[in-house]
């Protein structure tokens, strides 16, 4: 299989462990740089067995290529979709509301969260004040620039929630194959976490309930020490944290070979 990867995505020491390894185990594979605006790929191989490590939107892109497996960005990275397949009692936010862009709030709250229902990237999830929402919406609305949030796009509104650990598992051919802490409280920690037995046997349990791809990450927590899942994540522009990486890339080259 060859590897197509987008010129300095991740964090540099992120970015180099996935350099290193193609290298040390002697993968095909490419550095590209991607033009966001015109949504092309500047790769100079004719190979179609191609898997992509880039931005979401290069991800998104990579789908008009007929590269195989290519991305495995589909309409099921959708918090609706998957989220019925898991069940809402298994969801951090499954208590949330689901509304277009410029709906009013459903949420009284001094603060919340919010985040596309789908894995697009048009913004990134976080937390909002009533004021800071108003005037996020506004200046979106307002901008000629910011053109791919439109009225009808599905937001996920949410009460906040106290999260004791946040956990990101990879996912391929339906095994977690490799997992990392992203976040203990409010520090960002990235420790591999693939002998947490107790996170990582929840996250297969999901897996094996439902699978949005071939490949893909699960972000699961502890809330109220309880094990929820956060979202679920395309694989091919998931930032890799503290992943075991020769795993992650053996399991991919095991599954599309």
């Amino acid at each position: 299989m060859y590897y197509v990867i987008q010129e300095n995505l991740f964090k540099e020491h992120h970015y180099q462990i996935l350099i290193d390894i193609m290298d040390k185990y002697k993968f095909d594979y490419e550095i590209v740089k991607f033009r966001p605006f015109i949504h092309e790929i500047e790769c100079m191989t004719k190979r179609k067995d191609i898997f992509c490590f880039g931005a979401a939107s290069m991800a998104e892109a990579a789908k008009k290529y007929d590269w195989n497996p290519g991305s495995m960005l589909n309409d099921n990275h959708n918090f609706e979709v998957y989220a019925e397949k898991y069940g809402l009692e298994n969801m951090l936010n499954g208590d949330g509301y689901i509304i277009n862009f410029t709906d009013k709030l459903p949420i009284k709250d001094v603060e919340f969260f919010a985040r596309p229902t789908k894995d697009s990237k048009v913004f990134a999830g976080q937390i909002f004040s009533q004021d800071a929402w108003k005037e996020y919406t506004k200046i979106c609305n307002e901008s000629d620039t910011v053109n791919v949030i439109t009225e009808e796009t599905k937001i996920l509104i949410s009460p906040l929630k106290h999260i004791q650990q946040e956990i990101r598992c990879w996912v391929v051919g339906g095994k977690v194959v490799t997992a990392s802490s992203y976040k203990i409280g409010n520090r960002v920690i990235y420790t591999n976490y693939d002998d947490e037995s107790f996170f990582v046997d929840f996250a297969q349990k999901m897996v094996d309930k439902y699978q949005v791809a071939d490949a893909f990450v699960i972000d699961v927590c502890l809330c109220n020490d309880e094990l929820k899942i956060v979202e679920v994540n395309n694989i091919n522009s998931a930032g890799f944290y503290a992943c075991n990486m020769e795993k992650l890339i053996s399991a991919l080259e095991s599954h599309f070979n």
